[in-house]
């Protein structure tokens, strides 16, 4: 990949995708907790130390290392990199502290202000050495930008919300890094949109290990590994009842917002689909579990395939038809369809013949599991994506254990 394109983002209104180092969506580089020293990690061929002691970057104190807000806000200026005249700009030429607020916390307001300018000064601060596997070394600060501008208000009072940061851009040698990349398996609105830090931290890199696995052979990591990866060897639990209460207990250290990590994960939109995940109990320990669903799934493509499956059934074009346009959509399913933001009407006869098939209690019982699992970080296309790809499953599966006659109206489930 030549220089100038190693900054690149999609035609994407929402700032949600960038290309960004492998390393940072394979390996846990941010953890969900503080890190009060440096952190040294191994990633692939390449050896960390995060939070570098270099005497021309950094003259006193203890060296800081990355965790979950550095990782947001990496994402998230990465994602506003944009393109002048076609050529990739690897820079910002300027943006306020209120319009970082608002997509890094979906909030204005005093705290959140000096929260993000208080990253901005450490990713400008902390430094990370690289070393290769040919031993060539990277030393480097992250993020440089050139001032910082106040406005004042008529009586001289500096307009916090107007402060502008100038001139926003990753150090030369961060860049360089950046040859070596890839496309998130992660949408960064949605990595800003969490609210736990430990649902965030393993967010920013478990999508691309569940990336490759299914529902029938899901990604499994246990909770001791997952809590020292996520954590930055932080926290350790004797007991695998603490490990559990880790994700799903509020009143963990971190677990500001934090009720069930594994409910507020599952469903969320990633680059190539949905992201589930569950846990399971594993004798003296629990494993996590996560994969994908898919995004290949269309009410078009699902409607062939519900057809080529009714005729091998021995169902006639006429059925077919009938059940296309039969009665109405029921009011239970309309509402939860418009839920989700589907255009019932324009897919009016895939929804009809889907409820006329299972029959209304089990279509409205689908569209109404579909519904559940929805988060404000999917968006519509995919969702519906999903509910044509399980009416289908259901209905291959209905016709595979009881084929209906020509005068049934449904499959009898």
């Amino acid at each position: 990949m030549s220089k100038s394109g190693i900054l690149s983002m999609e035609n994407n209104k929402k700032h949600s995708i960038a290309l960004v180092p492998k390393d940072f969506v394979t390996a846990p580089l941010f953890p969900a907790v503080l890190q009060d020293a440096p952190r040294e990690l191994s990633v692939g061929d390449r050896k960390y130390t995060i939070g570098y002691k270099d005497n021309r970057l950094w003259k006193i104190g203890i060296p800081k290392a990355f965790d979950i807000r550095h990782g947001r806000m990496i994402f998230l200026l990465l994602s506003l990199m944009h393109k002048t005249n076609g050529v990739p700009k690897g820079e910002i030429d300027s943006a306020t502290i209120y319009k970082l607020c608002m997509m890094y916390y979906g909030a204005a307001g005093k705290k959140n202000y000096e929260m993000v300018e208080e990253i901005l000064g450490e990713l400008k601060g902390i430094v990370v050495d690289i070393t290769g596997k040919d031993g060539v070394r990277e030393t480097f600060t992250v993020l440089q930008f050139d001032s910082v501008e106040d406005h004042l208000d008529s009586k001289g009072r500096v307009l916090r919300k107007r402060r502008t940061v100038k001139k926003m851009r990753f150090s030369e040698e961060f860049n360089r890094y950046f040859i070596d990349c890839e496309r998130l398996y992660i949408r960064v609105d949605v990595l800003c949109s969490l609210k736990s830090a430990v649902a965030a931290s393993i967010y920013t890199y478990i999508p691309s290990r569940a990336h490759h696995h299914t529902l029938c052979t899901p990604f499994r990591i246990s909770f001791t590994n997952l809590i020292e990866q996520i954590t930055g060897g932080k926290r350790s639990y004797k007991y695998k009842t603490e490990r559990l209460r880790y994700f799903l207990d509020d009143r963990s250290d971190e677990g500001k917002g934090k009720k069930d990590v594994f409910a507020e994960l599952d469903g969320r939109e990633i680059r190539s689909g949905i992201l589930r995940s569950r846990y399971e109990d594993a004798g003296d320990d629990y494993n996590a579990i996560f994969w994908t669903e898919k995004h290949t799934e269309t009410t078009s493509n699902a409607e062939t395939s519900i057809r080529e499956l009714l005729k091998k059934a021995g169902i006639s074009d006429v059925k077919y038809t009938a059940w296309m346009n039969k009665g109405e959509i029921s009011e239970y399913g309309r509402a939860k369809l418009e839920a989700l933001s589907i255009d019932v009407d324009k897919n009016l006869k895939f929804y009809l013949l889907c409820q006329n098939i299972l029959g209304e209690m089990f279509f409205d019982s689908v569209v109404g599991q579909v519904s559940s699992e929805h988060k404000s970080g999917s968006n519509m296309e995919s969702t519906e994506k999903i509910l044509a790809y399980r009416l289908r499953k259901n209905i291959e599966l209905a016709i595979s254990k009881n084929i209906p006659n020509e005068d049934e109206s449904s499959l009898n489930i």
